[in-house]
C-alpha cells in the first residue's frame, strides 16, 4: 500500500480581469487583510478591504472580478491542494488521509474557528458558496474522485456506486459534527463518528 503526492492539484487559476499581470505580493497583502476581517467578524466589503490592505480599489478589481471571488480565495488560503497517486488497496489509504493525517490533508493553518466562520459565510451567501465550490472545493475533490474510481477499477467497490453521492456522504458526516452537533470538526469524538460512518458506507459499497 502506498501513495505519493505533488504539492498542487492544478496550476494556479488564471484571473481573467483586465489590466496588468498579477502582483503576488499585492495579492497576498489583500488576502491577508480579507482574512483578518473575516476572522474579526468585520464588514466584508471592497471598501473595508481597501482600507485594511492599503491596496486601491482598481488594483483589487484587476485581480478579482468580484468581492465573492476575493472572499473565496481568502477562505481557502492555507488549505492544502495536493494530488495523490494511489498504488494498492484504496480503503486503508483513504482512512489514513481522511482521519490519521487529517491536518496534513486539510492544512495545518485551517482551524476549527476558521471552519465555523467559513460555514457561517457560506450559508449567508449562496453566491459565495457557488464561487467557492467552482474555484476550490470541486477541484480539491478530484483526487478523492480518482481514488474511488480506482477502487471501482480494482474491484474494492461495486461498479454501480455513485461516486458523487459517496463523497457527499463521506464529507457530509464531518460537516454535520460542527454544523449540527456543535463539536470541533477535528475533535476525537467527531473523528470517531466520521470514521465509523466511513466504514459503514464502505461496507455498503463493497461487491
Amino acid at each position: 500500500m502506498s501513495y505519493h503526492y505533488t504539492e498542487r492539484e492544478d496550476p494556479k487559476p488564471v484571473r481573467t480581469g483586465p489590466g496588468r499581470p498579477p502582483n503576488e505580493a499585492l495579492d497576498r497583502q489583500v488576502i491577508i487583510a480579507a482574512r483578518r476581517l473575516i476572522r474579526e467578524g468585520k464588514p466584508l466589503t471592497i471598501q473595508e478591504i481597501v482600507e485594511a490592505s492599503g491596496a486601491s480599489r482598481s488594483a483589487i478589481y484587476r485581480r478579482w472580478p468580484s468581492l465573492n471571488e476575493l472572499l473565496a480565495d481568502a477562505l481557502d488560503h492555507g488549505r492544502t491542494n495536493r494530488v495523490y497517486s494511489f498504488d494498492g488497496p484504496i480503503k486503508p489509504i483513504l482512512e489514513e488521509l481522511l482521519f490519521d493525517r487529517m491536518h496534513e490533508t486539510v492544512g495545518r493553518g485551517y482551524t476549527d474557528k476558521h471552519y465555523r466562520r467559513h460555514l457561517e459565510l457560506m450559508m449567508a451567501n449562496p453566491q459565495l458558496q457557488k464561487v467557492y465550490w467552482e474555484k476550490h472545493a470541486s477541484r480539491r475533490l478530484k483526487c478523492m474522485q480518482r481514488a474511488l474510481q480506482a477502487a471501482k477499477d480494482n474491484g474494492e467497490i461495486r461498479r454501480d456506486v455513485d461516486i458523487e453521492a459517496a463523497l457527499d456522504a463521506i464529507y457530509g458526516v464531518r460537516t454535520f459534527q460542527t454544523a449540527v452537533r456543535g463539536v470541533p470538526f477535528d475533535s476525537p469524538e467527531a473523528v470517531q463518528r466520521a470514521r465509523a460512518a466511513f466504514d459503514l458506507l464502505w461496507k455498503g459499497m463493497e461487491p
